[in-house]
């Protein structure tokens, strides 16, 4: 029953009430409204709650028993809501994050310093690195990772997923032969992540029907975090793979130019990773919660 809850409440406070009129006052619905909702309640239980008259309504045998059953759900329901409202707000103590270095500035600080600021007892141990870190030797309560997580020895909750795109300098550009399709990335200079191997590096791209095109590309230079990858694009140094959220103002402005953007890159998300047999102060819960809403939104 998608209204139960609401139904309940409202055949509360007609019983308790004795009257739809008044009930209808103290809740500001219409008396159609609160009669709706009971005659709904009644419905789905198949029997009648109240008996009407002209003095007002009284709960039959049913809805004596409906009445104790309903309060019991009630108070139990605000019983479970205050206590996770104390356990967020008293919320304390140190959280120990990794985040990677790349990203952390222009996603992640903005979030986090929101975090803070609703939870002012709650202290940060922030760990910038691209590194994959050992969450348990490292004590690591949290880990924000961004790229493609398939499984390990943790839990990881997907918190938000990025487009992504080729980009290049006009100036790199000018001075190249035109890049019409995918096997033309061959013969350029490529800016390459060193998460994704050594120097010869595989580019998957997928054209408007779905179709996957593979090129290998050639590094003239790997760095280990997207921002240097930006700077030496920007340089002119090549051509390169970066998240949208990273290139939209240079997109914008002229300073980069996106290639091949008939193509679509299967681009990263954004991952919580903890340990699933480690303990999780209320603190590491808070911000797993928190980053949940947030990023998604």
């Amino acid at each position: 029953m998608r209204h139960a809850l609401a139904e309940v409440e409202v055949f509360l406070k007609v019983a308790d009430a004795g009257s739809i009129t008044a009930a209808a006052e103290q809740l500001g619905l219409a008396k159609s409204a609160v009669s709706k909702r009971i005659a709904d309640l009644e419905a789905a239980l198949g029997v009648r709650l109240l008996t009407r008259s002209k003095k007002g309504v009284v709960p039959t045998a049913a809805g004596e028993r409906m009445k104790t059953h309903g309060q019991e759900l009630l108070s139990g329901l605000q019983r479970a809501l205050e206590d996770v409202r104390r356990d967020e707000a008293e919320a304390s103590g140190q959280v120990r994050v990794s985040v990677p270095a790349g990203i952390a500035d222009e996603i992640l600080v903005p979030v986090l310093c929101e975090f803070l600021r609703r939870y002012p007892r709650i202290h940060l141990d922030v760990l910038a690195t691209d590194s994959l870190v050992d969450l348990r030797q490292a004590g690591i309560d949290v880990a924000l990772r961004f790229g493609w997580i398939e499984s390990g020895d943790f839990v990881a909750r997907k918190l938000a997923h990025y487009g992504e795109s080729l980009v290049a300098s006009p100036v790199y550009l000018k001075e190249r032969d035109p890049i019409a399709i995918p096997s033309d990335l061959a013969r350029q200079a490529w800016i390459g992540y060193t998460g994704f191997g050594g120097t010869s590096q595989k580019l998957q791209l997928h054209d408007a029907n779905g179709r996957r095109r593979q090129v290998a590309v050639e590094c003239r230079l790997r760095t280990s975090n997207a921002p240097s990858q930006k700077a030496w694009c920007l340089a002119g140094l090549g051509i390169t793979r970066l998240p949208d959220f990273l290139v939209k103002r240079e997109l914008a402005d002229g300073q980069l130019v996106a290639v091949l953007p008939q193509f679509r890159l299967n681009g990263p998300s954004l991952y919580a990773v903890y340990l699933a047999d480690h303990y999780r102060s209320a603190g590491a819960k808070a911000l797993l919660n928190f980053l949940e809403v947030s990023l998604r939104r």
